[in-house]
């Protein structure tokens, strides 16, 4: 377990053949969990969520609530070898991105556990379990069901996380408007999974991310919602903070999308 060094506030424990790294002021919290057995807890727990993985929600023994997830492949590797993966721990290193984005004032997810468990050498398999962010919509939802002048300032405000993401030096691997949740005036960015953190975010790697987003914005329209172009400037002039024009940006990201609506258009047909 040596060579999976953990953030700060984390320490491993040993659960059957599981090694799971718990957030150390959460530790008696967990201890009564079966984290020997997280798919017995995942069968257990409230299967409300969507999302590869069949997230579950459990109740801790202190009442509050937590979301377990396992990790899977998708796409055609999903069916042959499931949740079994190669080189490095995909929890381990969710936990530490995300810690990373934390420690940046990014506001994420509170990771309680991320269970790690070696099938042989250079393979495994993982589960993260997460505190539960109560009466949180993803800002898909938001948008679907017409956010309004709303829509305007969450995307400002993801433009604005997602600069300080960047600036410490993280990468998202997947950054979407489902990915991002709003609960009680607060935005949270999550899904760390396969995000880097190399120090320093290339402008090539930082386009990939932003370009993305605003594709996620503009795919909306294929369930009827279109987003003011006005309005997904904001979230160019959020990141930008007045050091780049959000409207050259834009304009990148819209040539960018040529290819990407051409096959939506297809796949409608």
């Amino acid at each position: 377990m040596g060579l999976l060094t953990l953030p700060d506030g984390f320490g491993w424990l040993r659960a059957g053949a599981w090694q799971v790294a718990v957030r150390e002021d959460c530790r008696e919290i967990l201890l009564p969990l079966d984290l020997a057995h997280p798919e017995v807890l995942a069968e257990a727990g409230e299967r409300c969520f969507s999302g590869r993985g069949r997230p579950s929600l459990l109740t801790l023994p202190d009442g509050s609530q937590a979301v377990l997830r396992r990790y899977l492949h998708g796409g055609m590797l999903g069916p042959l070898i499931g949740g079994f993966f190669i080189r490095s721990s995909r929890p381990i290193g969710e936990l530490k991105a995300t810690e990373a984005a934390r420690t940046a004032g990014v506001r994420v997810p509170e990771i309680l556990a991320a269970l790690h468990r070696p099938i042989r050498p250079g393979l495994h398999e993982g589960y993260l379990l997460s505190r539960l962010i109560p009466d949180a919509t993803d800002l898909a939802t938001l948008l679907l069901d017409g956010a309004g002048d709303g829509a305007d300032r969450w995307l400002f405000r993801t433009g604005v996380a997602t600069r300080r993401m960047h600036e410490a030096g993280i990468w998202h691997a997947d950054l979407h408007v489902k990915n991002v949740l709003v609960a009680a005036d607060e935005l949270t960015l999550i899904d760390f999974d396969r995000a880097r953190v190399p120090g320093t975010v290339s402008m090539r790697d930082r386009r990939l991310n932003l370009f993305r987003f605003d594709r996620s914005v503009v795919k909306l329209s294929l369930k009827g919602v279109v987003v003011p172009r006005e309005s997904r400037l904001g979230f160019f002039a959020g990141y930008t903070d007045g050091e780049d024009d959000p409207e050259r940006l834009l304009g990148m990201g819209e040539r960018s999308q040529i290819w990407h609506r051409l096959a939506w258009r297809l796949h409608i047909r």
